[in-house]
């Protein structure tokens, strides 16, 4: 059976504009009007050129796969378990195919990365997600390319994600 045929939901795959949908509407669900959330900060991964965001990292490779890690509001207050079980059960149900789920720790805090087989038009691509649950709110790190692509940049993108930090205003 071919992977990308089986993953494949409904007539002609998931779209690019369809994914970036999705991902903003779960974004948008998590975000409360007004909050202020924390400055991220990730060294750029080997091969990345960054952009000058303030309020979240993004990065992307000379062949398109791209990096962003931002921090939502936790509200409502939920575990790191409930929101990693809801991104998957949200993932799953729009076709997306989870090949690997691992631990990783931000800041010495507990989180879940998996990563994803995402049919895109006629290419399957590899979709990342990190969260890390830390009081009152939700780091989050996703990346994303043509699997050829994102296969090359996997180690560079993994090492970056040691660094990932929550930057505090000083004293």
């Amino acid at each position: 059976m071919n992977i990308q045929q089986s993953a494949r939901p409904g007539k002609g795959g998931i779209r690019v504009a369809a994914v970036v949908v999705m991902l903003l509407g779960m974004v948008t669900a998590m975000v409360v009007v007004g909050c202020v959330t924390p400055p991220i900060a990730m060294d750029t991964p080997e091969g990345f050129a960054a952009f000058s965001d303030t309020d979240v990292v993004r990065v992307i490779s000379p062949e398109g796969v791209l990096v962003r890690a931002r921090t939502v509001p936790n509200d409502p207050a939920q575990s790191l378990e409930f929101w990693a079980e809801a991104l998957e059960r949200q993932l799953t149900e729009s076709g997306y195919l989870l090949v690997e789920q691992s631990d990783f720790t931000i800041d010495a805090t507990d989180g879940v990365l998996m990563e994803w087989l995402a049919p895109v038009s006629e290419d399957d691509w590899i979709y990342l997600t990190a969260i890390s649950v830390m009081n009152s709110q939700i780091t989050i790190v996703e990346a994303a390319g043509p699997t050829d692509h994102y296969e090359t940049y996997s180690d560079a993108i993994r090492k970056s994600l040691e660094s990932l930090r929550i930057e505090t205003p000083e004293s």
